[in-house]
């Protein structure tokens, strides 16, 4: 009876061992909660100065938490840097502070986004490509970190990851104009000539006719006629630049075009 009473205080010491340390401390207050998200908006105007007091008024009280370490590396880095520092050891002062993030907090999307973030302000967009898909990983549903990706991969050529970001990106936000585009030009540019069409088409017919008097529709013709012409069905295109000269502002490219 004894040795079984040691052996269930022996398992609950095991248990107490076994569970993870650090994890309270990633969960801010609703108050600083508050104030991270008005670092966020401090950031995205470019308010450097006010987003770095906001940062270290939550690392004040919560040293460890790691979106807002990883936030204040990449504050940091947008700054300019003192005068004796050189943009080499400034550069790496902002990483030290997102990788000390990261590893207070490995499975937080917005470490890993923010880590992208930096890398492709250092135009090293290889390894924010990378970065950008284990935020994609940790949450797929997060629409901005799947713009960016989808972004980059364009900007790296990277054509059947396009295709499947862009495919992601309608599902979730199909009311947007830029997803109908990214999702067109994604098929376009991996040849799939029929399918850019056909997505283009559906798209034109959720556009109400005063839209379709606009400029950016004018240009969705000529990328229509691009297509066509890139299938090689000639005179499918000529019967696209007559069926949609009305809407074809430009005039003069319509008739070199043609």
């Amino acid at each position: 009876a004894k040795r079984g009473k040691g052996k269930r205080q022996q398992n609950k010491g095991n248990k107490a061992v076994a569970k993870p340390t650090g994890a309270k401390s990633q969960i801010l207050s609703p108050k600083f909660k508050n104030v991270f998200q008005q670092m966020l908006k401090f950031y995205d105007s470019k308010d450097y100065k006010h987003a770095l007091k906001q940062a270290n008024s939550i690392l004040k009280s919560v040293p460890n938490h790691g979106d807002t370490l990883a936030m204040k590396g990449l504050i940091n880095y947008k700054t300019e840097p003192a005068k004796d520092v050189s943009e080499e050891e400034h550069g790496k002062a902002a990483e030290a502070l997102i990788k000390e993030g990261i590893k207070n907090n490995t499975t937080s999307y917005v470490c890993w986004h923010v880590y992208g973030l930096f890398y492709r302000a250092q135009r090293k967009y290889s390894l924010a490509m990378r970065t950008y898909k284990n935020a994609h990983r940790l949450k797929s549903e997060d629409f901005t970190i799947l713009r960016d990706l989808c972004f980059l991969q364009a900007h790296q050529r990277d054509w059947p990851g396009y295709l499947t970001s862009a495919a992601k990106a309608l599902q979730m936000r199909s009311t947007q104009s830029a997803s109908w585009m990214s999702f067109v030009i994604a098929h376009y540019m991996n040849k799939n000539y029929d399918v850019a069409l056909e997505a283009l088409s559906a798209y034109r017919q959720t556009l109400p006719e005063a839209k379709l008097k606009k400029y950016d529709h004018s240009e969705l013709c000529y990328l229509e006629s691009e297509i066509i012409i890139a299938k090689g069905d000639y005179a499918g295109a000529l019967a696209q630049l007559d069926n949609q000269k009305a809407y074809m502002r430009d005039q003069v490219r319509f008739r070199e075009r043609k």
